[in-house]
């Protein structure tokens, strides 16, 4: 789930002159049952094996992970080939309430370039990129838990899309102006068929994303100009996507490694990551009703297995 904040790049700059209140910062223990909320939690063993980039939503209670790579990740700032081997298909579900991961169906294509994942009327959406692979086509998938199976749906006329659950529907928002005019559209489960949204009014813009307010969507976007709107430097990334991701836990926003409440707007600082200052890339991070979850990715030197858990 995310929440696209206008603001967002002055929210995070101003963290450090607020008086944030801090959870309770302990190292992570294996998961209780129930999990001890404001404390991380190790999870148990996953049935997949270690990987960097996974695809990752949450549906009905449960955390679902698909797909990622098996092969090394790219270092920063490192320019590296195509990985030999296609990424991979396997995928499991956690349940936070027994405490338990349960293998799930494979997906029909491998799930690498994962553009966008969301969960609306009880299933699961996936879009996946084109990784320049025959065997990895740009994929738009749907997956029931109920029968443990996928569906090939057709392709949205967007390039580049975030997915929004909207009701029943599933909108698919472009992410830029830049190079060509962006198109939007959704996607139909009842008549499996995507249909183009109107020009949004907002002009040529970059980074453009959306929120569902239950019965309106509601758009965002930079000025497509140099630097728009900037009174001093860029949010520079953290040491993990945690510190970088944006979503709901709640009726609070997680962002900057930080909770905001939007009535009071008062800022609940995150406990200190289980993996403390070591360097973690490509994780894949779920927002939940009620907790933050953390799995996989990978350090300097390999890709992990490992995974998190923080009630909230």
């Amino acid at each position: 789930m995310r929440l696209v904040l206008r603001y967002v790049i002055a929210i995070v700059a101003g963290l450090a002159l607020c008086g944030c209140v801090a959870l309770s910062e302990q190292p992570a223990q294996p998961l209780p049952s129930p999990a001890e909320a404001g404390h991380w939690s190790q999870l148990p063993p996953s049935p997949l094996s270690a990987r960097h980039q996974a695809a990752g939503a949450y549906l009905a209670g449960r955390f679902y992970v698909v797909g990622g790579w098996s092969s090394p990740v790219c270092p920063p700032t490192a320019g590296c080939t195509a990985p030999i081997e296609p990424a991979l298909t396997d995928g499991a579900a956690f349940d936070p309430a027994t405490g338990r991961w349960e293998k799930i169906a494979p997906s029909p294509t491998p799930v690498g370039d994962v553009l966008e994942m969301t969960a609306a009327a009880g299933k699961l959406y996936l879009l996946t990129g084109d990784v320049g692979r025959d065997d990895s086509p740009n994929t738009f998938l749907s997956y029931n838990p109920d029968a443990d199976a996928w569906g090939r749906l057709p392709l949205p006329p967007v390039e580049d899309a975030q997915l929004i659950a909207a009701g029943s529907k599933v909108v698919a928002i472009d992410g830029s102006d830049e190079g060509q005019p962006a198109v939007d559209a959704v996607y139909d489960p009842v008549t499996n068929r995507s249909d183009r949204l109107p020009g949004d009014p907002l002009g040529p813009s970059f980074d453009r994303s959306a929120d569902w307010l239950g019965d309106r969507l509601l758009l965002s976007g930079s000025d497509l100009v140099p630097n728009p709107g900037a009174d001093g430097p860029s949010v520079p990334k953290g040491r993990s996507e945690l510190e970088a991701t944006v979503g709901n836990v709640g009726d609070r926003t997680l962002v900057g490694g930080h909770l905001l409440q939007p009535q009071t707007l008062a800022w609940t600082r995150l406990p200190t990551a289980p993996w403390g200052a070591g360097y973690r890339t490509s994780q894949t991070i779920i927002t939940g009703p009620d907790s933050v979850f953390v799995w996989g990715g990978a350090d300097l030197e390999t890709n992990l297995a490992e995974g998190y858990l923080l009630p909230l």
